[in-house]
């Protein structure tokens, strides 16, 4: 894709127009409830934006970049307090897909918007943690995350 984006009009539609990973925590006692209805944000929060996959961030990339099949999105820090964590007891990484206009896939409506469990945590927040993170395009692609 990336290297298809390079040779084509500028006003081309690509399919799925965005792909955005953000991380924080997750209360996997209130995901098994929201079964019956309740959204996401009942028992997940936002920490932080991994990166966004689209036609726009990757022409802004490659304004910037050189271009070459190996390349990484910049590397993220994200800084859980014991206020954001509380209540909490996974951080995991949350995909989701903006495939055309308002058609979105978001959390568990496919295989590819399962959550990714990055860490158990304890749910009493009793401490800070910090997770960098990078998504990196190469002959092992994938998302890179250490706990600091």
């Amino acid at each position: 894709m990336i290297n298809l984006l390079k040779q084509l009009p500028e006003d081309i539609v690509v399919i799925p127009q965005k792909i955005e990973l953000e991380s924080g925590p997750l209360n996997t006692g209130k995901q098994k409830e929201s079964i019956n209805g309740n959204t996401v944000s009942d028992h997940y929060k936002k920490a932080g934006k991994i990166f966004e996959l689209s036609k726009k961030s990757l022409k802004d990339y490659f304004k910037h970049h050189h271009y070459s099949n190996e390349f990484s999105f910049p590397e993220i820090t994200i800084q859980l307090t014991p206020e954001i964590t509380a209540g909490y007891n996974n951080i995991i990484v949350l995909t989701e897909i903006q495939v055309f206009g308002e058609e979105r896939l978001v959390f568990n409506e496919s295989g590819l918007t399962i959550p990714l469990t990055l860490k158990d945590i304890e749910p009493s927040g009793e401490k800070d943690i910090t997770v960098t993170l990078q998504h990196k395009i190469n002959e092992q692609p994938g998302l890179f995350c250490r706990f600091i």
